[in-house]
């Protein structure tokens, strides 16, 4: 049993650790390794294209139960009524600068 959590909340980031050159992964699959290429390549290209098919490997990856998710880590924020303009930012948070307080 492992984890990890991505570094930055994107597709890419999620299934790095799945790949074959990561080493600590148990069950290396050289079709995955080459679909998770493809797409990164076609990212750039065609971005709506390239989110069917990350949508289409995340289920291959749970399909064989590669990985098994346990949770998916949530954050809430509470602020008051007076808060006005508040701003969540996945990678870094509550923006603060941002914020305005009556």
């Amino acid at each position: 049993m492992t984890g990890w959590v991505a570094d930055f909340p994107t597709p890419s980031s999620i299934f790095s650790a799945l790949r074959c050159q990561t080493g600590d992964v148990p069950s290396c699959d050289p079709g995955l390794e080459r679909a998770f290429t493809r797409i990164v390549a076609l990212q750039a290209a065609n971005p709506a294209r390239a989110d069917a098919d990350w949508t289409a490997l995340d289920r291959q990856v749970v399909d064989r139960a590669l990985v098994v998710p346990l949770f998916n880590p949530r954050g809430y924020m509470f602020v008051s009524d007076r808060v006005r303009n508040f701003q969540s930012h996945p990678v870094y948070g509550t923006l603060l600068e941002q914020i305005r307080v009556r």
